[in-house]
């Protein structure tokens, strides 16, 4: 907002000397600003595919026959620990890019608005 403010407040069309270096510095912000959105974005793509991954398959799934209760044991933790191995290599996944989030904004990681994004 700054950069961009004395383009809306104080130049005018006849301020030819300073209308060069106002469009230069503008254009370097916004390629900033742009290329940050930009990483945010795929990052927040990739996050939301990670998840919608997880949301695939069930985590418990009922077989049509009835079985014992330690054979069904048996299963579902054969399941859900290679499930939550894999949420976990996920995981690290997700944590990586939001860090890169975090260095593309340049931003405390103890801000408060930070951790409530």
């Amino acid at each position: 907002d700054s950069v961009l403010s004395p383009g809306l407040t104080d130049l005018k069309w006849r301020s030819e000397e300073q209308i060069p270096d106002f469009i230069a510095t503008a254009a370097s912000v916004v390629g900033d600003v742009s290329g940050v959105v930009d990483v945010m974005k795929n990052n927040l793509r990739s996050i939301s595919g990670i998840l919608n991954k997880w949301c695939q398959t069930q985590l418990l799934e009922r077989k049509p026959k009835p079985m014992a209760p330690e054979e069904f044991d048996q299963i579902h933790k054969a399941q859900v620990g290679v499930r939550l191995h894999q949420m976990s290599e996920d995981g690290k996944e997700i944590h990586k890019l939001v860090k890169d989030s975090s260095e593309a904004l340049k931003v405390s990681k103890i801000a408060i608005t930070w951790k409530a994004y």
